[in-house]
């Protein structure tokens, strides 16, 4: 257990040798007292960026013991995650064109994409302006560059 390095470690000032090693400080060479600052800023950036994966990132909203997975998951990956955020957005535009494009092929062609699992046809994606070099190049659809953004084949 000696030689177990984790961001703890850096938090407390520590080398990282972790059971107060001579040289290695970690939490047993502390005496169990709150840690100081990290020795440079490079450990400090580095604690910054993990600092949720010790529990929360300090941005909890509730007591440990109250929060749910979902608060967990948040609070750990996305802790500044918010539903109008501009990556939220495009993923809601894109389950909205995604289930209007498989309705829309079973309509319009009576089936889905043979070849892939729950894709909407080829020539339904073509004609909502997935990317197709030659019209783009002789047609002059440069709208075609940013429409595949949201278009789905379906799940590979």
């Amino acid at each position: 257990m000696a030689n177990v390095h984790t961001l703890n470690d850096l938090n407390r000032g520590g080398g990282g040798g972790g059971g107060g090693y001579p040289g290695g400080g970690g939490y047993m060479a502390m005496g169990g007292q709150e840690p100081g600052p990290p020795l440079d800023p490079e450990a400090m950036d580095a604690l910054s960026m993990f600092q949720g994966l010790q529990g929360g990132g300090g941005q909890q909203s509730k007591p440990p013991r109250e929060e749910n997975f979902w608060d967990m998951w948040k609070f750990t990956f996305c802790a500044n995650f918010t539903p109008n955020a501009i990556p939220a957005i495009v993923f809601y535009i894109n389950t909205v064109v995604y289930i209007a494009a498989i309705i829309w092929s079973n309509i319009q062609y009576g089936k889905l994409n043979n070849n892939v699992f729950l894709g909407p046809e080829l020539a339904l994606l073509n004609e909502w302006g997935a990317k197709n070099p030659f019209l783009i190049r002789y047609q002059y659809q440069y709208w075609r560059l940013l429409t595949p953004v949201f278009l789905t084949v379906g799940f590979n």
